[in-house]
């Protein structure tokens, strides 16, 4: 369980930074002074840190309840933590102008923590009934 805080705590720790948690990602907000290119890829990028959040949450909820087991929460946060490093890779090529390289990044990452999102949420309704 320890281990399991702890990657946890790794996990919020690179994903809150700049994130609008208690938004959904339909209401994430960017800086509208961007070019609507720049606006894009922000978005998707602070998307795919909300979706980081709410997949730890919800695996640690998983865990409690024991709709998954610790192992299982571990390596799914394992995944998550890769997954958030991606992001700060994607968010470290907008920051450096390099709008075109970051854009598919961090569309695919949305994309794909938000069909994980998904997957987990279900493996939670399931253990719920």
């Amino acid at each position: 369980m320890k281990r399991l805080l702890a990657v946890m705590a790794l996990v919020l720790a690179v994903a809150l930074p700049g994130c609008a948690v208690l938004q959904s990602p339909g209401e994430i907000r960017v800086d509208e002074t961007q070019p609507a290119a720049v606006q894009v890829v922000q978005k998707a990028i602070n998307e795919a840190n909300v979706y980081i959040t709410a997949i730890a949450n919800v695996v640690m909820q998983n865990v409690s309840d024991g709709t998954m087991t610790r192992a299982e929460g571990v390596g799914l946060l394992d995944k998550l933590t890769d997954y958030a490093r991606r992001v700060d890779e994607a968010q470290a090529l907008l920051d450096a102008g390099l709008v075109v390289e970051a854009k598919p990044k961090a569309e695919t990452l949305r994309d794909v923590l938000l069909l994980l999102h998904r997957e987990v949420a279900k493996q939670a309704r399931k253990g719920a009934q």
